[in-house]
């Protein structure tokens, strides 16, 4: 899965790492995405782990950002 390569490169707190996975798993299901690697969990990921590192913690709200972003919105 796309989300533990950050989880696993980098330092997290544990209860950041659990809202960074609720997040992705929310993200893909808004936007039916299987679980993987391609692009499009990279991207997914990319967002989740971003928005977590600028300080939001949580995931429904992370998500629908991931999901207006990806969305153009």
């Amino acid at each position: 899965m796309a989300i533990h390569k950050y989880v696993r490169s980098t330092v997290f707190d544990d209860d950041v790492v659990k809202v960074m996975i609720e997040a992705y798993e929310a993200t893909l299901r808004a936007l039916d995405v299987p679980k993987g690697d391609g692009n499009t969990n990279q991207r997914i990921a990319d967002l989740v782990v971003h928005m977590t590192q600028g300080g939001e913690r949580d995931p429904q709200v992370i998500c629908k950002r991931v999901v207006m972003q990806l969305s153009g919105g």
